[in-house]
């Protein structure tokens, strides 16, 4: 069943290729020569369009980027610097992290604090008179079947993509309920790191510095404030691990901040290395008479998502309004009076200008 219009439907054509290459240059060159190719296709198919910085997520590889189609109906968040051309998926960017983040002024005593049926950030700001990016938020995540516990600023959200990456891991899912009371004793919606000890705890670079904060007590309906992270929180790693938003800085150059575009993938192209060809054993003889690991690249476009993105992207109320370079004919021309011989003999004409017009 299509998600939207012409999105996700049944049918799916792809055009998909592999490059082989004896060495890392050379395979570097073979996917900047596809890359440049996709960027002519989709400029010549009359799309608007961004290629981004990409997660190769199941794939793999060293480098990967995807080609997206700008549309308000696209499934795929991307951010774009206002000052360069630094573009990337939501999963992927980087950002200049602002380290510390509570309000300017000395640490405070700890104090626990009832909050009867407060679980949420915006209700516990709201009955504390806090703002949110002085909460702490604690999720406990099962990473590769093992508990482990990640810490965000309240206004922040855990981007699960930068996090398996950093910790090298296979799966990682949020905990049930069940294995957050094991880890913390307490409810979801009342963990907090304070004095939590055992499992694992990393904190984006956005908590470290907090002062005077609010997080779980790791009791039910009971939060603290006053939490020092350097003081009262035993972190055990510091990373960027939250998903960057509008108006976070630009880590290229450090000028622009970023704005939000809806995008629907068109293409993507990896720079896999060695990743398969070294397992399955795809090796070529060197000149130096030893075998060597083909270093791949891997690029696909999804024809009918062409097709379905330019649609999106040109229409009125009427319908679709194709860029002329695939619209599948540039004249209609009907002959409404069939039957009338001298209709039928100016259509004829006509149509015989055109056609020598090309």
């Amino acid at each position: 069943r299509p998600r939207a219009g012409l999105l996700r439907g049944r049918e799916f054509i792809m055009k998909d290729a592999y490059s082989f290459d004896v060495d890392a240059e050379r395979a570097k060159h073979s996917y900047d020569a596809m890359y440049a190719a996709y960027t002519r296709i989709f400029s010549r198919c009359g799309l608007e369009f961004r290629a981004v910085e990409a997660d190769s997520g199941n794939i793999g590889g060293s480098v990967s980027q995807e080609f997206q189609v700008l549309a308000h109906s696209g499934e795929d968040k991307i951010v774009s610097c206002s000052a360069c051309d630094y573009t990337a998926n939501v999963e992927e960017a980087k950002h200049v992290c602002v380290e510390v983040a509570a309000a300017a002024g000395a640490s405070k005593p700890l104090a626990k604090v009832a909050t009867p049926g407060r679980t949420t950030v915006d209700e516990v700001a709201e009955f504390l008179r806090a703002e949110t990016r002085r909460l702490i938020k604690t999720f406990i995540y099962r990473v590769d079947g093992k508990p482990g516990v990640v810490l965000v600023r309240g206004d922040h959200d855990v981007n699960e993509v930068k996090l398996r990456k950093l910790l090298g891991a296979t799966e990682v899912l949020l905990a049930n309920e069940a294995t957050v009371t094991e880890v913390t004793g307490a409810p979801t919606g009342f963990a907090g790191p304070v004095g939590l000890g055992g499992a694992k705890i990393i904190a984006d670079l956005d908590v470290r510095g907090i002062v005077d904060g609010v997080t779980g007590a790791n009791e039910a309906d009971k939060h603290m404030t006053g939490v020092d992270v350097a003081r009262d929180v035993k972190v055990d790693m510091f990373a960027d691990l939250r998903f960057t938003q509008v108006g976070d800085r630009c880590p290229r150059c450090e000028r622009g901040t970023f704005a939000t575009f809806n995008g629907i993938e068109v293409g993507h192209v990896f720079l896999l290395g060695t990743v398969y060809s070294q397992p399955m054993g795809c090796k070529f003889l060197g000149e130096d008479g030893q075998e060597h690991a083909m270093v791949m690249g891997c690029y696909g476009i999804g024809i009918t998502r062409v097709m379905a993105a330019a649609i999106e992207q040109n229409h009125d109320d009427n319908g679709i309004v194709w860029p002329m370079s695939i619209a599948p004919y540039h004249v209609h021309l009907l002959t409404l009076a069939h039957n009338a011989d001298d209709v039928k003999a100016a259509a004829l004409e006509i149509e015989r200008a055109l056609e020598a017009e090309g």
